[in-house]
């Protein structure tokens, strides 16, 4: 650690202190931690919603299901994280996959629901199966840009539903 760093943490730890946000013991222990190199980078820190159940859990309380979702959510790696927004969007289409429903089962429902999800769909499954049952890691980057593009796809879906006059209508020319 960089000596001007030292001391823009210790002001930041002082302000704190006379600002009422930190007790003089607690700022001690911050400069120790620090002095001491064991101060943890923001970068190295796990993402706080994991931060909030392991916080919740050393008190003794049951985290909320919404944050124990959203830290198994953050929890997943990119290509999972890609499939699961396959699964959702069959929930936002009202088509919820079944339990035994197998990946490429699940893309071939969205495909009928949705048909411009088709290719998309595809790529995240092709991607999970890679990731999940081969000897290689697949594309991340592939595998998530086609879960954003269902994610949009299930959502303009179902705002169509609700929007009068937003389902386009083909004509034929002849």
């Amino acid at each position: 650690m960089t000596t001007r760093s030292f001391w823009i943490l210790s002001i930041l730890a002082l302000v704190m202190v006379l600002g009422g946000l930190l007790t003089i013991k607690s700022e001690l222990i911050v400069l120790a931690l620090i002095v001491s190199g064991s101060f943890v980078p923001w970068s190295e820190l796990p993402p706080l919603p994991i931060l909030l159940v392991a916080g919740f859990r050393r008190f003794g309380l049951e985290p909320p299901d919404l944050l124990l979702r959203w830290a198994r959510w953050i929890a997943l790696p990119p290509v999972g994280r890609a499939y699961q927004e396959l699964n959702q969007a069959l929930v936002i289409v009202r088509r919820p996959p079944l339990p035994a429903a197998t990946p490429s089962e699940r893309a071939a429902l969205l495909a009928r629901e949705i048909p411009t999800a088709r290719d998309a769909a595809e790529i995240v499954v092709d991607e999970y199966q890679i990731s999940i049952y081969g000897l290689e890691h697949g594309n991340p980057q592939n595998a998530v840009r086609a879960g954003r593009l269902l994610r949009q796809l299930s959502i303009r879906t179902l705002l169509r539903r609700f929007i009068p006059g937003s389902r386009k209508t083909q004509t034929v020319n002849q």
